[in-house]
Protein backbone atom coordinates (compact mmCIF):
# COMPACT_ATOMS: atom_id res chain seq x y z
CA UNK A 1 0.00 0.00 0.00
CA UNK A 2 1.34 3.62 -0.37
CA UNK A 3 2.88 5.21 2.10
CA UNK A 4 1.39 8.44 3.82
CA UNK A 5 3.61 11.44 4.66
CA UNK A 6 2.52 14.48 6.63
CA UNK A 7 2.15 17.46 4.70
CA UNK A 8 3.76 20.67 6.54
CA UNK A 9 3.95 24.11 5.76
CA UNK A 10 6.39 26.06 4.27
CA UNK A 11 7.70 29.74 5.08
CA UNK A 12 6.34 31.06 1.67
CA UNK A 13 2.55 29.21 2.22
CA UNK A 14 2.93 26.29 0.06
CA UNK A 15 3.01 22.83 1.23
CA UNK A 16 5.96 19.92 1.60
CA UNK A 17 6.24 16.86 2.22
CA UNK A 18 7.33 16.48 5.83
CA UNK A 19 10.25 14.48 6.62
CA UNK A 20 10.05 11.16 7.72
CA UNK A 21 12.06 10.12 11.19
CA UNK A 22 15.04 8.25 10.05
CA UNK A 23 15.09 4.52 11.30
CA UNK A 24 18.03 2.38 12.93
CA UNK A 25 18.87 -0.63 10.76
CA UNK A 26 16.49 -2.98 12.04
CA UNK A 27 13.75 -0.68 11.22
CA UNK A 28 12.91 0.58 15.10
CA UNK A 29 12.93 4.34 15.21
CA UNK A 30 15.55 6.21 16.28
CA UNK A 31 15.16 7.45 20.32
CA UNK A 32 15.69 11.02 20.49
CA UNK A 33 17.98 12.66 22.48
CA UNK A 34 15.37 13.86 25.34
CA UNK A 35 13.68 10.50 25.86
CA UNK A 36 17.20 8.71 25.66
CA UNK A 37 17.70 10.80 29.05
CA UNK A 38 14.19 9.61 30.66
CA UNK A 39 14.81 6.05 33.02
CA UNK A 40 11.74 4.42 34.64
CA UNK A 41 10.56 5.65 37.88
CA UNK A 42 11.98 3.07 40.10
CA UNK A 43 15.40 2.86 38.05
CA UNK A 44 15.54 6.98 38.86
CA UNK A 45 14.46 6.63 42.49
CA UNK A 46 16.81 3.55 43.27
CA UNK A 47 19.96 5.62 41.66
CA UNK A 48 18.74 8.46 43.62
CA UNK A 49 18.52 6.29 47.13
CA UNK A 50 21.83 4.93 46.68
CA UNK A 51 23.53 8.08 45.82
CA UNK A 52 22.39 9.47 48.89
CA UNK A 53 22.92 7.11 51.44
CA UNK A 54 26.23 6.52 49.53
CA UNK A 55 27.44 10.18 49.54
CA UNK A 56 26.51 10.72 53.78
CA UNK A 57 28.94 7.70 54.08
CA UNK A 58 31.94 8.61 51.90
CA UNK A 59 31.37 12.17 53.72
CA UNK A 60 31.67 10.73 57.37
CA UNK A 61 34.48 8.64 55.64
CA UNK A 62 36.53 11.88 54.45
CA UNK A 63 36.46 13.69 58.07
CA UNK A 64 37.00 10.80 59.98
CA UNK A 65 40.32 9.82 58.13
CA UNK A 66 41.17 13.82 58.04
CA UNK A 67 40.77 14.00 61.87
CA UNK A 68 43.01 10.46 62.31
CA UNK A 69 46.29 12.28 60.10
CA UNK A 70 48.89 12.91 62.82
CA UNK A 71 48.32 16.72 61.33
CA UNK A 72 45.14 16.90 63.25
CA UNK A 73 46.33 14.40 66.36
CA UNK A 74 49.53 15.92 67.14
CA UNK A 75 48.78 19.50 67.00
CA UNK A 76 45.16 18.80 69.03
CA UNK A 77 47.27 17.06 71.60
CA UNK A 78 49.10 20.20 72.36
CA UNK A 79 46.04 22.43 72.48
CA UNK A 80 44.41 20.04 75.12
CA UNK A 81 48.06 19.80 76.98
CA UNK A 82 48.79 15.96 76.86
CA UNK A 83 52.77 16.96 77.82
CA UNK A 84 51.53 18.23 80.69
CA UNK A 85 48.95 15.49 82.00
CA UNK A 86 51.99 12.77 80.84
CA UNK A 87 55.00 14.13 82.07
CA UNK A 88 56.65 13.55 78.53
CA UNK A 89 58.36 15.73 76.34
CA UNK A 90 56.52 16.89 72.93
CA UNK A 91 58.81 14.50 71.54
CA UNK A 92 57.93 11.95 73.44
CA UNK A 93 54.03 11.84 72.94
CA UNK A 94 54.52 12.27 69.52
CA UNK A 95 56.18 9.27 69.19
CA UNK A 96 53.79 7.54 71.79
CA UNK A 97 50.91 8.37 69.29
CA UNK A 98 52.12 8.03 66.39
CA UNK A 99 52.90 4.26 67.43
CA UNK A 100 49.70 3.87 69.18
CA UNK A 101 48.20 5.38 65.54
CA UNK A 102 50.01 2.67 63.09
CA UNK A 103 48.96 0.40 65.65
CA UNK A 104 45.23 1.29 65.29
CA UNK A 105 44.83 1.40 61.49
CA UNK A 106 48.10 -0.47 60.19
CA UNK A 107 48.33 -2.99 62.69
CA UNK A 108 49.20 -5.53 63.87
CA UNK A 109 46.79 -4.10 67.31
CA UNK A 110 49.67 -5.14 69.70
CA UNK A 111 49.85 -1.44 71.44
CA UNK A 112 52.59 -2.29 73.15
CA UNK A 113 54.60 1.01 72.64
CA UNK A 114 56.90 1.75 75.79
CA UNK A 115 58.39 5.10 76.71
CA UNK A 116 61.09 5.57 79.13
CA UNK A 117 61.33 1.96 79.69
CA UNK A 118 58.31 1.57 80.42
CA UNK A 119 54.70 -0.06 78.37
CA UNK A 120 52.75 3.04 78.19
CA UNK A 121 49.44 1.48 77.92
CA UNK A 122 47.83 -1.18 80.92
CA UNK A 123 46.56 -4.51 79.27
CA UNK A 124 43.23 -3.55 79.80
CA UNK A 125 44.02 0.09 77.77
CA UNK A 126 45.31 -1.93 74.68
CA UNK A 127 42.39 -4.18 74.76
CA UNK A 128 40.18 -1.30 74.59
CA UNK A 129 42.32 -0.07 71.85
CA UNK A 130 41.59 -3.34 69.88
CA UNK A 131 37.92 -2.80 70.21
CA UNK A 132 38.71 0.78 68.85
CA UNK A 133 40.59 -0.41 65.73
CA UNK A 134 38.04 -3.33 65.03
CA UNK A 135 35.19 -0.49 64.50
CA UNK A 136 37.29 1.75 63.20
CA UNK A 137 38.28 -0.68 60.50
CA UNK A 138 34.42 -2.21 59.91
CA UNK A 139 33.66 1.68 59.20
CA UNK A 140 36.38 1.87 56.90
CA UNK A 141 35.74 -1.13 54.90
CA UNK A 142 31.68 0.32 54.71
CA UNK A 143 32.85 3.93 53.63
CA UNK A 144 34.94 2.13 50.79
CA UNK A 145 31.84 0.17 49.62
CA UNK A 146 30.08 3.18 49.96
CA UNK A 147 32.49 4.78 47.43
CA UNK A 148 32.13 2.16 45.01
CA UNK A 149 28.41 2.15 44.76
CA UNK A 150 28.59 5.43 44.30
CA UNK A 151 31.09 5.81 41.67
CA UNK A 152 29.41 2.35 40.12
CA UNK A 153 25.79 4.37 40.34
CA UNK A 154 27.49 7.40 38.78
CA UNK A 155 28.51 5.22 35.50
CA UNK A 156 25.50 3.67 35.41
CA UNK A 157 23.12 6.37 35.57
CA UNK A 158 25.94 8.61 33.40
CA UNK A 159 25.38 11.05 36.01
CA UNK A 160 21.32 11.13 35.47
CA UNK A 161 19.54 13.97 37.04
CA UNK A 162 18.11 11.09 39.41
CA UNK A 163 21.59 10.82 40.74
CA UNK A 164 22.91 14.34 41.27
CA UNK A 165 19.31 14.88 42.88
CA UNK A 166 20.26 12.08 45.50
CA UNK A 167 23.55 13.28 45.98
CA UNK A 168 22.41 16.88 46.89
CA UNK A 169 19.60 15.44 49.37
CA UNK A 170 22.12 13.12 50.82
CA UNK A 171 24.44 16.13 51.87
CA UNK A 172 21.74 18.35 52.88
CA UNK A 173 20.25 15.64 55.31
CA UNK A 174 23.50 15.38 56.82
CA UNK A 175 24.53 18.94 56.85
CA UNK A 176 21.20 19.46 58.64
CA UNK A 177 21.55 16.56 61.15
CA UNK A 178 24.99 17.54 62.02
CA UNK A 179 24.25 20.83 62.66
CA UNK A 180 21.12 19.74 64.98
CA UNK A 181 23.38 17.30 66.62
CA UNK A 182 26.32 19.58 67.31
CA UNK A 183 23.64 21.57 69.40
CA UNK A 184 23.00 19.09 71.60
CA UNK A 185 27.04 17.53 71.95
CA UNK A 186 28.12 20.96 72.95
CA UNK A 187 25.33 22.08 75.51
CA UNK A 188 25.71 17.97 76.87
CA UNK A 189 29.24 16.39 75.44
CA UNK A 190 29.51 14.18 78.42
CA UNK A 191 26.11 12.49 77.99
CA UNK A 192 26.97 12.52 73.88
CA UNK A 193 30.45 10.83 74.38
CA UNK A 194 28.51 8.45 76.89
CA UNK A 195 26.07 7.75 74.47
CA UNK A 196 28.18 7.01 71.20
CA UNK A 197 30.65 4.53 73.36
CA UNK A 198 27.64 2.81 74.80
CA UNK A 199 26.64 2.02 71.04
CA UNK A 200 29.85 0.55 69.95
CA UNK A 201 31.48 -0.84 73.17
CA UNK A 202 30.56 -2.80 76.33
CA UNK A 203 29.96 -1.24 79.39
CA UNK A 204 33.04 0.01 81.84
CA UNK A 205 35.32 -0.88 79.11
CA UNK A 206 36.15 2.77 78.22
CA UNK A 207 36.40 4.25 81.42
CA UNK A 208 39.86 5.39 82.62
CA UNK A 209 41.59 7.28 85.91
CA UNK A 210 42.93 10.29 84.14
CA UNK A 211 45.12 10.34 87.17
CA UNK A 212 46.84 7.32 86.43
CA UNK A 213 46.12 5.85 82.98
CA UNK A 214 47.85 7.08 80.01
CA UNK A 215 45.54 6.91 77.38
CA UNK A 216 43.11 9.64 78.60
CA UNK A 217 45.97 11.43 79.15
CA UNK A 218 47.46 11.48 76.02
CA UNK A 219 43.66 11.93 74.34
CA UNK A 220 41.67 14.14 77.61
CA UNK A 221 38.39 15.39 77.15
CA UNK A 222 39.11 18.23 75.74
CA UNK A 223 41.34 16.42 73.24
CA UNK A 224 37.95 14.81 71.83
CA UNK A 225 35.81 17.85 72.76
CA UNK A 226 37.55 19.95 70.54
CA UNK A 227 37.79 16.85 67.85
CA UNK A 228 33.87 16.55 67.93
CA UNK A 229 33.74 20.22 67.37
CA UNK A 230 35.90 20.09 64.18
CA UNK A 231 34.48 17.12 63.07
CA UNK A 232 31.15 18.63 62.93
CA UNK A 233 32.58 21.88 60.93
CA UNK A 234 33.78 19.77 58.29
CA UNK A 235 31.36 17.57 58.01
CA UNK A 236 28.85 20.87 57.19
CA UNK A 237 31.40 22.65 55.20
CA UNK A 238 31.66 19.23 52.76
CA UNK A 239 28.23 18.85 52.55
CA UNK A 240 27.55 22.27 51.63
CA UNK A 241 30.32 22.01 49.18
CA UNK A 242 28.48 18.92 47.48
CA UNK A 243 25.06 20.41 47.35
CA UNK A 244 26.70 23.01 45.58
CA UNK A 245 28.31 20.70 43.09
CA UNK A 246 25.22 18.74 42.86
CA UNK A 247 22.93 21.52 42.29
CA UNK A 248 25.14 22.73 39.43
CA UNK A 249 25.45 19.48 37.69
CA UNK A 250 21.59 19.68 37.79
CA UNK A 251 21.06 22.92 36.31
CA UNK A 252 23.81 21.75 33.54
CA UNK A 253 21.88 19.01 32.87
CA UNK A 254 18.50 20.94 32.60
CA UNK A 255 19.94 23.33 30.09
CA UNK A 256 21.04 20.02 28.02
CA UNK A 257 17.98 18.27 27.91
CA UNK A 258 15.86 19.80 24.72
CA UNK A 259 11.98 20.44 25.71
CA UNK A 260 9.38 18.22 24.01
CA UNK A 261 8.00 20.18 20.64
CA UNK A 262 10.98 22.40 20.57
CA UNK A 263 11.87 21.00 17.37
CA UNK A 264 8.76 20.82 15.79
CA UNK A 265 8.13 24.68 16.55
CA UNK A 266 10.99 25.08 14.93
CA UNK A 267 10.16 23.95 11.70
CA UNK A 268 6.41 25.16 11.61
CA UNK A 269 7.85 28.48 12.26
Amino acid sequence: PPILRPISRSKAGGSRRGRSRRSEPGGAPAASGYHGQVSPAPTRFLAGLVAALATILVLLGITVGTLLTPFWVFGEQDRAGSTRLTGYTGEEVRIVTGAILSDLIVGPPEFDVAARGEPVLSEREREHMRNVRTVILAFIVVASLAGIALLTTRRLTGGSRGFWRGVAVGSALLACSVAALGGFVLVAFDLAFETFHRLFFAAGTYLFDPLSERLVQLFPEQFWYDTALAAGILLILLSLATVALARRRLRRGSAAVPVPGATLGATAS
